[in-house]
């Protein structure tokens, strides 16, 4: 068992961080099952998984709706089956589903500090997680899959786990396509994925073709791809929307489309180039650590339609740097900490009522700031993560 040899300090740790994930996931499940249709956006994914089995269109040419890759579909018609026998058990199921897979990476994602660090790691990750994964693991969204995806791919490239890496990159890929940002990250970074990811690109590709009538699957990819460039110009063009042009326009700073994606280029250069030299200065652990934070900060700020409730996925990342600044500067961790509680203020469960945009970007500047001045000026010591 992973959790044996845990001292007395590190079992309080542990048992109350398990204490509070069941809890969260009781409360979760309580409020779906008796919210009926709202505060969910799971119908989408039944009505895109019934239409997939029906081999009708999956998209309307709205940019709204189902907005996810044609393998998403095929791959939720377990929960629309589920769905036909009682809505709310395949609404509590997936949840249920989504929160474990969730803490089980969570704890993975802990292991990549020094062992004594582990527990503490694990409840600070928990203590930022919940209340930012809240408003999205109510509505059922697949933002909480895409995270599990995410740190179990970076935990297998830190374990230089290739095959692994790749599983879980492409079928974050099929399940929600912005999972493209750490992909293609971790393709350009990592020689053994150089080869593996194509192959398991490939099969993902070829996958629902046994599904469905080859025209009928051809058909989807194209429309899909239609979609994906609607969606993106909705976001694009609308400033409701909480990603660094939703801040930049609060202070009547409007950017055009063009210009945002020249912008989003070079950011991602820029990141590209934040992973170079994080794979220079530290050891693998580290890398995986920094890599998935860039990457996370990325998809937040440049996603055309990013939501409030999407800054779960940063979560762990923060909880993993506050540990870490704990031990090594007090004043970056009070920060963080700063960041933490502003992102909590910014979602959902704000409690002013009001919809703004603005907030969750900007502290999401301030904690990329930080993460990218320990890669160029920091001397942080190996001694408080994993070792070779």
């Amino acid at each position: 068992m992973m959790f044996m040899k845990a001292g007395f300090s590190d079992r309080i740790f542990i048992n109350s961080s398990v204490f509070l994930w069941l809890v969260f996931i009781v409360i979760v499940s309580v409020i779906v099952s008796q919210q009926g249709m709202s505060h969910t956006v799971t119908p989408s994914y039944f009505f895109g998984a019934d239409l997939w089995m029906q081999g009708k269109d999956l998209y309307d040419g709205s940019g709204r709706g189902f907005i996810y890759l044609p393998q998403s579909a095929v791959l939720f018609v377990p929960f629309a089956y589920l769905a036909k026998l009682s809505f709310s058990v395949a609404e509590v199921t997936w949840r249920i589903i989504s929160l474990l897979l969730l803490v089980f990476t969570l704890w993975r994602f802990a292991n990549l500090v020094e062992p004594k660090l582990i527990a503490r790691a694990f409840f600070i990750i928990t203590i930022t997680s919940i209340p930012l994964v809240f408003s999205s693991a109510r509505n059922g969204q697949f933002n909480t899959i895409l995270e599990v995806m995410m740190l179990l791919a970076v935990c297998a490239v830190a374990k230089e786990k290739w095959c692994y890496a790749t599983f879980y990159l492409v079928l974050g890929l099929a399940l929600k396509p912005t999972m493209v940002v750490l992909l293609l990250l971790l393709w350009a970074l990592y020689r053994p994925l150089w080869w593996r990811l194509p192959i398991g690109l490939l099969a993902i590709f070829i996958f629902p073709f046994f599904t469905q009538t080859p025209i009928y699957v051809w058909h989807q990819y194209v429309n899909s791809m239609a979609m994906l460039k609607t969606a993106s110009a909705l976001g694009a063009t609308t400033t409701d929307w909480a990603q660094f042009f939703g801040l930049l326009a609060e202070f009547k700073i409007i950017i055009s489309q063009r210009l945002q994606d020249f912008i989003r280029i070079i950011a991602a250069l820029f990141i590209l180039y934040c992973g170079v030299r994080a794979q220079k200065k530290f050891n693998k652990y580290q890398v995986a650590i920094f890599l998935y934070t860039l990457a996370s900060c990325y998809l937040m700020l440049f996603n055309p339609r990013t939501e409030n409730n999407d800054y779960g996925i940063v979560a762990p990342a923060l909880g993993l740097f506050i540990t870490v600044f704990f031990v090594h500067s007090y004043i970056l961790m009070l920060l963080l900490v700063f960041v933490f509680l502003g992102l909590v203020m910014s979602g959902n469960l704000s409690f002013n009522g009001s919809r703004e945009f603005w907030s969750a970007p900007f502290f999401t500047v301030i904690f990329t700031v930080i993460v990218v001045a320990q890669i160029f000026y920091s001397k942080m010591r190996n001694t408080i993560f994993k070792t070779e």
